[in-house]
């Protein structure tokens, strides 16, 4: 079942997430730890060309990590689960693949990475098999509770649908304050 679009609108805002500031991390940014590792190809969670797919010790996966204009032995990337969180830095034991990295261009034209509900619920992308709500596909899960379903629909004020939990059966549409790539 599908309710009405929120009847109060707001400007959703858009963004590009830069943990870098130019060869240094950006004001705000928080390094959890450092970590040494290597990146074997562009991120599998965000189709930007500075997202990267890398591993550090015995395997552990962190994606995406975000270089900047550094990519030899010995440069870091910074790894982020979403653009609120603090960051992991790893320090390269392997140059950058640039073969391998994802396409130039503006990352809006893939799906978004984060996103801020109306409600100010942090929702982050998931991946893998997540399940259906009333037959559209689970991508998005929001802090405390809720599912994004689909993809948003944009305009001055995104929107999408939202559903209470991984099991349930309606569905709502939500206005979205921030979306985040």
């Amino acid at each position: 079942m599908l309710a009405a679009a929120p009847s109060a609108q707001i400007r959703t805002t858009l963004h590009v997430y830069s943990p870098w500031a130019g060869s240094i991390p950006a004001r705000g940014v928080t390094i959890d730890r450092t970590l040494r590792g290597a990146c074997s190809h562009g991120s599998e969670v965000l189709t930007r060309a500075d997202a990267w797919h890398c591993r550090v010790g015995s395997g552990r996966v962190f994606d995406p990590c975000f270089s900047n204009d550094r990519g030899r032995v010995g440069a870091h990337v910074l790894c982020a689960n979403s653009p609120w969180e603090s960051v992991v830095s790893i320090e390269l034991t392997k140059a950058l693949p640039f073969d391998l990295a994802n396409p130039e261009g503006s990352p809006k034209r893939f799906a978004p990475w984060a996103m801020v509900t109306a409600a100010r619920q942090e929702c982050e992308q998931l991946h893998g098999s997540t399940g259906k709500v009333a037959g559209l596909r689970i991508n998005y899960a929001c802090a405390g509770s809720g599912v994004l379903l689909d993809l948003p629909k944009r305009g001055t004020t995104w929107t999408q649908a939202y559903a209470s939990s991984f099991t349930a059966k309606t569905y709502k549409r939500v206005a979205l304050r921030q979306v985040w790539w």
